[in-house]
């Protein structure tokens, strides 16, 4: 790559006098910064749910053991049809993850696994388009853009099958936009070989990796349309042409283990759960609209808001010198993005395709549009001056973590597993023969599936499971009235939850008081219960508290400052569940001796001084956090209330009303703001918020009688 920059690299848009070595070195620096950057964003612990579930089905396949088509992996629907689009990926997974005996001893495999998948994946985005060919100015001022991609791009870089999906995707946009070869005979078909061909192999590849496969033939079809708008760059195909090529990477959805159910699998999928009235987004958060994420991604999301008007500005700059094909991807994906988080990653990688594809400076034709200074001096120093701040901010905090808990992100930098994410310990003590019926979260169902042969209430695979076991698993995770029916109808023997977003608490909390289970292990991963004997005791009301008390240090001494204060914060959680607040305290002052930044710690902290009646002290835990994380809605909302112990009913109503733009969802910002507006005597503004609250929340009759006495008092 050196030799062909020194040999290939244009000049001829560079200001006179500038020396050779200069410009060589300032396209390196374009280059490799982004490179690095994106290799140091995917160097972070393993924090992946669905792994374990890929290693199993690959070592099921390894085996012997059959391709799956069915779900046998659950109790609750054996039977039901499953298309496994994965399974080139789960092999690759087996064949390099640890031994189910021991999980933790190899978990270094896969991190350097996912970050060879992630320079593969940086090196065809940043070299594909042959960038040493572009003058040289234009690389100058595409890499801020292009760091702003990778910014956009670290929270996909995870060890799944997306991974390597960006890459071919990557790939087929280039073929689609290659030109088409004069044939050297008579023959229309003769060129296949050198354009179709490539993409059928790409794309045949791709399918048997994952379902974003479905999207080549699309891409291509949508290439060849593009190609007829007047003044598009992209190759303008024959009618038969265009529809064989598309009906060619058609035929490799067909091509696969799956055969027809591969094919018809993207329709599937986006009518899954359309009739039902299950919320599927309130079960999985990375499905979750980007923009309504609460509790994290702050800086993450004011990089997209920045995307979309450096896209734009691109657009203006470079007008009929972008790839149409780029563009409509580009538009689409932040579409997609704006639906739903998960789609961040093929966003970023449509953004970084703008870039790599930039063919030059065309204004769009408006009367005295300013002629921007693109071949100045300064025009070759300030964008690598300003790639190399950005490249210096993000790697000090990715080193440090700090990037990482202004994100809200669990990751850390370095090797190892996520603190806290997996119950390895409670794992060990599952019954996991044949016919053992566990209900276990999403959270814990993977790994429990990778350690034994016991069948799962339900796991992460949306396509797995039909609407109606998805609702009795959004009815378990709020512990109703009829939760522990659901566990008793469907034969469930063992419950494994793990604590770490705390949306199994309520259940939790309901098993412990029920004389019908008990607790057999607990610690800061994950609880563990099975069937009592249904005699009560003191001792099984006092086992979690058991678990929950610890003596000298818990953390290993290689261990980051970072991830000594998480395990503190987890030891912490377990030990409010188990009701001992004392040492709830203990431990969250521990950790956040070793990490003040830490904004969980300090938002749990505040938390507990509240419970206390300590207004004054949890307000500054609160606003602490909130330094940290802008995003974190329960801080805004517990700083109100502490405001409104005060008696500062103006900021407290100031506080309340972030709380309820960040989770307008949540009854409780609402009724707290309209408490705070009535104190202020802002009544029709008060009447307002108590209605939504209502609305939010219509079976609690304390807000009912609340919004009534506040009508008749207007």
């Amino acid at each position: 790559m050196t030799r062909n920059l020194k040999k290939n690299l244009k000049t001829d848009t560079l200001p006179q006098g500038t020396p050779q070595w200069i410009l060589f070195a300032s396209l390196t620096l374009a280059l490799l910064l982004p490179l690095l950057t994106g290799a140091l964003f995917s160097w972070h612990s393993l924090g992946e749910l669905d792994v374990w579930l890929h290693q199993r089905v690959g070592q099921d396949i390894l085996q012997g053991e059959g391709f799956p088509h069915l779900n046998t992996y659950s109790f609750t629907e054996p039977d039901h049809l499953w298309t496994n689009h994965e399974w080139l990926f789960q092999i690759l997974i087996a064949a390099t993850g640890p031994d189910s005996g021991n999980p933790e001893a190899g978990i270094e495999r896969w991190v350097i696994l996912r970050v060879l998948l992630s320079l593969v994946l940086l090196m065809i985005l940043l070299l594909v388009d042959k960038p040493w060919k572009r003058p040289a100015t234009q690389l100058f001022w595409l890499a801020p853009g292009i760091m702003l991609g990778i910014l956009l791009l670290w929270t996909r870089l995870l060890l799944r099958p997306e991974l390597i999906s960006y890459a071919l995707l990557v790939l087929v946009v280039r073929l689609a936009e290659s030109p088409i070869p004069k044939p050297r005979s008579d023959n229309p078909w003769a060129g296949i070989l050198r354009r179709e061909g490539p993409a059928f192999l790409v794309t045949l590849l791709w399918a048997q990796l994952h379902g974003f496969s479905a999207l080549a033939p699309i891409l291509w079809l949508l290439s060849g349309l593009l190609g007829y708008i007047p003044g598009s760059q992209l190759p303008r195909p024959g009618l038969k042409r265009m529809l064989g090529g598309t009906g060619l990477l058609v035929s490799t959805l067909l091509l696969t283990p799956n055969g027809w159910q591969g094919l018809i699998y993207p329709l599937k999928a986006l009518s899954q759960f359309s009739t039902s009235e299950v919320d599927i987004q309130s079960s999985i958060s990375e499905l979750q609209p980007l923009l309504e994420t609460s509790n994290g991604l702050h800086l993450t999301i004011l990089a997209f808001k920045v995307s979309l008007v450096w896209g734009v500005t691109l657009l203006i700059v470079s007008w009929r010198k972008l790839s149409l094909l780029r563009v409509v991807i580009w538009l689409l994906a932040a579409i997609a993005t704006v639906a739903a988080q998960r789609n961040i990653g093929i966003y970023a990688v449509a953004f970084i395709l703008l870039h790599t594809g930039f063919q030059g400076f065309r204004l769009l034709p408006l009367a005295r549009f300013p002629k921007l200074p693109f071949r100045s001096g300064p025009a070759v120093a300030l964008p690598i001056l300003m790639t190399l701040a950005l490249t210096g901010w993000l790697w000090s905090g990715m080193i440090s973590d700090s990037f990482y808990l202004a994100e809200g992100q669990s990751r850390r930098f370095g090797t190892g597993a996520t603190v806290a994410r997996y119950p390895f310990e409670a794992t060990k003590l599952l019954s996991l023969s044949e016919g053992t019926r566990l209900f276990a979260n999403v959270d814990a169902a993977s790994l429990s599936l990778s350690r034994g042969k016991a069948k799962v209430f339900i796991d992460g695979r949306t396509e797995a499971y039909s609407a109606l076991t998805w609702l009795q698993y959004q009815k378990l995770r709020q512990a109703g009235p009829d939760a522990l029916t659901i566990l008793d109808q469907s034969g469930t023997q063992q419950i494994l939850l793990t604590l770490g977003g705390g949306a199994f608490h309520p259940l939790l909390q309901r098993l412990l008081q029920s004389p019908g289970w008990e607790v057999r292990f607990a610690d800061p991963a994950g609880v563990l219960l099975a069937r009592s004997n249904q005699i009560p005791s003191p001792e099984k009301e006092q086992a979690l508290a058991r678990f929950a008390r610890i003596d000298g240090q818990l953390s290993r001494n290689n261990d980051s400052k970072t991830k000594q204060a998480d395990q503190w914060a987890a030891q912490a959680a377990l030990a409010g569940l188990a009701g001992l607040q004392s040492e709830q305290e203990t431990y969250l002052r521990k950790g956040l001796a070793l990490c003040p930044n830490h904004p969980q710690i300090s938002h749990n902290l505040g938390n507990l001084l509240l419970q206390k009646n300590q207004p004054a002290a949890a307000l500054l835990h609160f606003q602490k956090a909130l330094e940290i994380n802008p995003r974190l809605g329960g801080s805004f909302l517990n700083a109100g209330v502490c405001q409104m112990n005060l008696r500062d009913y103006e900021s407290a109503q100031k506080l309340f009303a972030k709380a309820r733009k960040l989770q307008p969802g949540n009854f409780q910002a609402w009724a707290n703001h309209s408490l705070a507006l009535q104190r202020l005597g802002r009544h029709s503004e008060a009447i307002t918020a108590l209605t939504e609250a209502v609305r939010l929340a219509p079976q609690n009759a304390r807000l009912r009688q609340a919004l009534q006495n506040l009508r008749s008092h207007r």
